[in-house]
């Protein structure tokens, strides 16, 4: 099966398509205010399904601690603090380091998002929310005749915090993907946690003296690119 790589790490306000939807604004800023307020760890499962009924299953885990942010998805590590923007490719041992000169807040609809192009979507075609056991869940229905998506739905618990995301592919557009849909479970979400500040350091990862960088003796056999 084709290898396939997806991200969860582009950030959701970029989408303009979201500017007319008050519904949109009102799932947003349940977001934001379930993980801003809060440090929290959560776990999820990101399933992708093929248009030839295959399944590629992967766990990942994400942290957040003041403006501290760590997540570990497959072969990918993501690490942001006060000192740095840090980014490792397992795969292909790589490590990507950017100095901070300020300390960046983070946009918690980043959790939401899958690495796929947006570009080709047009504006809503129908936005709609419903309440069953207690969990909202937000439907944002695209139109089918050229984008990539046809669909995108969040679900959300009472507090906020996700449940579930699932991704539609559009099938009768020509940008036909090779995948049928993408679907999120979030689990174990511990909101207030706490946590030792080693686990979002980079010292993790790197060895900072006299400004300069170099990957730490774990991982003596990366490369590393400064951004």
């Amino acid at each position: 099966m084709r290898n396939i790589y997806i991200s969860i790490t582009l950030v959701f306000a970029s989408l303009n398509i979201f500017g007319q939807s008050n519904l949109y604004n009102e799932f947003k800023s349940r977001i934001q205010k379930a993980y801003a307020e809060n440090t929290f760890e959560l776990k999820f499962d990101l399933t992708i399904n093929t248009i030839d009924n295959h399944s590629v299953k992967q766990m990942g885990v994400i942290k957040k601690s003041d403006n501290a942010f760590f997540s570990q998805y497959g072969d990918y590590v993501s690490l942001a603090n006060n000192n740095c923007k840090l980014k490792v490719d397992n795969q292909h041992k790589l490590i990507f380091y950017q100095e901070n000169s300020t300390s960046d807040s983070f946009d918690f609809t980043s959790l939401l998002q899958v690495n796929i192009d947006t570009s080709t979507l047009s504006s809503i075609e129908i936005s709609k929310n419903y309440i069953k056991n207690g969990l909202t869940t937000y439907v944002f229905d695209f139109s089918k005749t050229a984008n990539m998506i046809s669909r995108m739905s969040f679900t959300l618990n009472e507090n906020g915090t996700l449940n579930n995301v699932e991704y539609s592919y559009n099938s009768e557009s020509s940008l036909r993907a090779s995948v049928s849909t993408v679907v999120i479970k979030y689990y174990d979400i511990e909101i207030g946690k706490q946590f030792k500040p080693s686990e979002f350091s980079e010292n993790a990862f790197v060895n900072i003296s006299k400004g300069k960088v170099e990957p730490n003796r774990n991982y003596g056999n990366y490369s590393l690119k400064t951004l």
